[in-house]
């Protein structure tokens, strides 16, 4: 005989979550059908904007509607790259420290010695 994996509990839960999704079923289809006309409602406002005359054209950020989401990830996509800048600028500073003390360390020590080239004519 095959024993049954789950408990009594997650069965009756199991159950109560089946039970609300048959419940919500009609509304749930009723949300997407709305959501899929407001889709193409404004896939069809795009093209018709897009064949205006340059005068009637709206922008497009006209037709956001989700301005505060937008303006979340733009904020956060601006802070993002201040602090990569910094980072690279940090990066680029370490480098040019490092240049700079090799540099010392070795190319400003040479010195060039004097010599001087006898030739013989014949």
């Amino acid at each position: 005989a095959e024993v049954n994996k789950i408990t009594w509990l997650q069965e009756k839960q199991q159950e109560l979550l089946d039970m609300e999704r048959k419940a919500a079923a009609p509304e749930l289809q009723l949300i997407k059908n709305e959501f899929s006309l407001l889709q193409r409602e404004l896939v069809q406002l795009l093209n018709k904007n897009e064949n205006a005359p340059p005068e009637q054209k709206l922008d497009i950020l006209e037709f956001d509607l989700d301005e505060k989401n937008r303006n979340f990830l733009l904020n956060e996509a601006a802070t993002e790259r201040d602090n990569l800048r910094r980072l690279l600028e940090a990066e680029i500073k370490d480098c040019d420290r490092l240049f700079e003390v090799i540099k010392s360390n070795t190319w400003d020590k040479m010195k060039v010695k004097g010599r001087c080239i006898k030739v013989y004519y014949l």
